[in-house]
């Protein structure tokens, strides 16, 4: 739905087929080799194209085995925050290291409507269309619940993230807030102080992060082995725990 939207194949199929913008979604869905070939690069197994995958060249089978071979986890926007925790787990990251804001949410779906399409004949149809990203979302799908099974208490331990998560907002939307905030620590975190400071970092766009981190690493730069990246000293304190 993403893809449909960002890419406006629905305008596409307006333009070069006649079909009605409110009807693209659902004709793609159950007719998907209808779209033009220059927007197939864009539907036809667009995930397993960013890993190497090219259509009718690679074996299926064999692309997923290795996939699965080579990455030990790969995480899921379904399920971001449970990602976190997994992410977390596997670099012996603390709580404060996964904080973050959602950013540019896509608010509306213009012609590709939110809601499951599983199970019905659409689902069928396109599920035909991209066997690779099917198989690729199929294996790595029963590899990040397996490791969330091995993880004791780990809807304990995510429903304290999301309450770090919580507290963190409201301290960060606070026109009025204090110089620091203090999070007590818990079974599955440390004590954590935020600031100013990680609100405005957290708030930063994709290229101001990026740049933030060349800066981190280069030797000409004032904040050269800086860290914490971007923090001020924590005072004085509000607890909210």
């Amino acid at each position: 739905k993403s893809y449909f939207n960002y890419f406006a194949v629905w305008r596409e199929m307006n333009e070069s087929f006649g079909i009605p913008p409110e009807e693209t979604f659902d004709v793609f869905m159950r007719y998907p080799n209808y779209v033009t070939k220059r927007l197939k690069k864009y539907t036809l197994n667009p995930m397993a194209r960013d890993f190497g995958f090219k259509n009718g060249e690679t074996n299926v089978t064999e692309f997923v085995k290795q996939l699965t071979s080579e990455m030990d986890l790969m995480l899921m926007s379904d399920y971001f925050d449970e990602s976190m925790i997994l992410l977390r787990h596997e670099f012996c990251w603390p709580m404060r290291d996964i904080i973050y804001r959602t950013k540019n949410e896509r608010k509306k779906f213009v012609y590709a409507p939110k809601g499951p399409i599983e199970g019905d004949k659409r689902e069928k149809a396109y599920r035909n269309f991209a066997t690779a990203d099917y198989a690729i979302f199929e294996a790595f799908h029963k590899l990040f619940w397996d490791k969330v099974a091995s993880i004791p208490k780990f809807y304990e331990e995510l429903a304290d993230y999301q309450q770090v998560l919580f507290e963190a907002a409201q301290y960060c939307d606070d026109p009025r807030r204090p110089t620091a905030l203090e999070i007590e620590g818990s079974e599955f975190h440390e004590w954590m102080t935020l600031d100013r400071e990680l609100c405005k970092r957290l708030s930063m766009g994709l290229y101001k992060q990026v740049k933030v981190i060349q800066e981190r690493y280069d030797p000409s730069s004032p904040r050269y082995a800086t860290f914490p990246l971007l923090l001020s000293p924590p005072a004085p304190i509000h607890k909210l725990r």
